[in-house]
């Protein structure tokens, strides 16, 4: 855990050099924050799928939360465009602070890597979304780490997380875990729910 205070300290220092007026400072950061899902996807329209296994990214979900040592709280929404609003605030109803929507990519079933997503000008989410990706990397050395992605009005993933901000989540992140239509890329549930378990711990 040493390794990972050192990276944490580091990853503030680079962030306080980058924010303009609003410097956010360790004090300023979110305390007491609870951690909890919007599953991506739904029953109707699954997203992407690694045909050799038949795992749909919702599917996958489901494999990887049962493997969490973490009680994390979750909901999930009606449909994919719509209800992103009542999803975030059920979670936020039920507590949670601090937003994961836990995605897995597809492209042409050759490009691999994890990467994360923000909201442009989000300076606190930056910070635990650095520390997801540097988890990452620590898990799964041999991964490409794609890096961390803000995000404006029109982009991929602007209304999810503008919606978890408006509900009021402190921190919202939306995680592209791996490339699920590459077998080469593929992460076993049980270890990526390692990843967001030690994630957790460090949020207390």
């Amino acid at each position: 855990m040493k390794w990972l205070k050192r990276k944490f300290k580091k990853l503030w220092h680079k962030v306080k050099k980058k924010a303009d007026r609003k410097v956010i400072t360790p004090a300023k950061l979110p305390s007491k924050l609870e951690m909890g899902f919007v599953r991506p996807h739904n029953n109707y329209a699954q997203g992407a799928v690694n045909k050799t296994k038949n795992v749909s990214e919702f599917g996958y979900f489901a494999l990887m939360y049962r493997e969490l040592a973490t009680p994390f709280k979750w909901t999930t929404r009606l449909n994919i465009r719509g209800q992103l609003a009542k999803a975030y605030g059920e979670l936020a109803d039920m507590g949670v602070n601090f937003s994961i929507e836990p995605h897995e990519n597809a492209y042409n079933k050759r490009v691999g890597g994890f990467e994360c997503l923000i909201l442009a000008g989000d300076k606190t989410s930056e910070i635990y979304a650095q520390l997801y990706l540097s988890i990452m990397e620590k898990h799964f050395p041999n991964m490409h780490n794609r890096g961390l992605k803000t995000v404006q009005s029109g982009d991929r993933g602007y209304a999810n997380l503008y919606a978890a901000r408006k509900a009021g989540m402190k921190v919202a992140i939306l995680s592209e875990n791996f490339f699920i239509d590459n077998d080469k890329d593929w992460i076993e549930p049980k270890a990526l729910a390692a990843v967001y378990d030690e994630l957790y711990k460090l949020t207390k």
